[in-house]
């Protein structure tokens, strides 16, 4: 999975949200106005798809009349469709580009976020051990008590031993030998014939030190508050495309409209609820650009209606 950190895209997007932290504090926040900034400069490409949609969609008809005159002819029929979207300059790949630079985003902001969550949670362990539990404050969020934890309610408010040395193991890359080196000087990690080992009674006190000294003892971290949200709204946009688009009586495709939602909640709620603030952000900001963008097409076919 390291490919999904170790890119120039991720590495742009986590110098982002680190300057952007900077500057503003709060690491959800910076993950708000970052994920922002991104769908505002992609808006562009996602308005000019969304009008190839909709010629898309008011030729279908025509392109069905095609289709059937030339039912007998596959090669005759594919030229006359192509001739057919040329002479009305409809560009059926057009809405590629926006899904693949989504998708892209997707994965690079998956992986600068883990980069950023690795170095924030190694931090925190570091100067709780460094100037005392009593010295943290927990990156918390509404009901969220560490958002570089999931969103859920079996997951603590930070690892415990074991899964802090599979974390670290996990995320090697992105953890220095300095910050390693800090570790085992403070008693929290050991190498024994070249192994590491985390003291778990060491670093199990000092978190629960950190936990208590926030208020937040005997809790989990959350609720499933952000994971649900996040299928919620991704289940919402879905059905409100699924109104205005054809593909929506396609084969599966009703079963995509649950599985997908499910999916991404799933995903959020196993991944860290940074991760879950990008999804649902970016979601609402698709649904509001469509019904935003769905009100004024509408609008502009009453005074003036699109002909193909």
């Amino acid at each position: 999975m390291s490919f999904l950190s170790d890119n120039f895209i991720s590495e742009f997007l986590c110098l982002a949200l680190k300057w952007v932290f900077s500057w503003v504090g709060q690491y959800w926040l910076a993950i708000i106005l970052v994920t922002l900034a991104i769908k505002f400069v992609l808006l562009p490409l996602d308005i000019k798809q969304r009008k190839s949609s909709q010629k898309m969609q008011l030729a279908a008809a025509e392109v069905e009349n095609i289709k059937k005159r030339y039912a007998n002819n596959p090669d005759q029929q594919n030229k006359k469709v192509q001739e057919f979207y040329k002479a009305n300059g409809i560009k059926p790949t057009a809405g590629c580009l926006p899904m693949l630079l989504s998708m892209v985003l997707l994965f690079a902001f998956y992986g600068a976020l883990r980069n950023v969550v690795t170095e924030q949670t190694v931090s925190l362990v570091l100067k709780g051990a460094a100037d005392g539990a009593a010295s943290i404050k927990l990156p918390s969020w509404l009901w969220v008590h560490n958002v570089l934890q999931a969103d859920a309610g079996h997951v603590p408010i930070f690892p415990n031993s074991a899964d802090f040395l599979s974390f670290i193991k996990m995320n090697s890359t992105s953890i220095s030998p300095q910050m390693l080196m800090i570790l085992k000087n403070e008693g929290l990690i050991s190498f024994t014939n070249g192994v590491m080992n985390v003291n778990a009674q060491a670093y199990e006190s000092l978190t629960h030190n950190m936990v208590v000294a926030n208020g937040f003892e005997g809790m989990n971290n959350g609720w499933y508050g952000l994971p649900i949200i996040a299928g919620g709204t991704l289940f919402l946009q879905q059905w409100l495309t699924s109104k205005t688009s054809p593909t929506s009586a396609q084969p599966g495709g009703k079963m995509m409209l649950y599985f997908f939602p499910i999916f991404s909640a799933y995903i959020c709620a196993t991944s860290n609820a940074c991760f879950a603030m990008y999804w649902t952000i970016s979601n609402v900001f698709a649904m509001l650009v469509h019904i935003i963008y769905t009100a004024y097409s509408k609008r502009k076919q009453q005074k003036k209606p699109v002909t193909v």
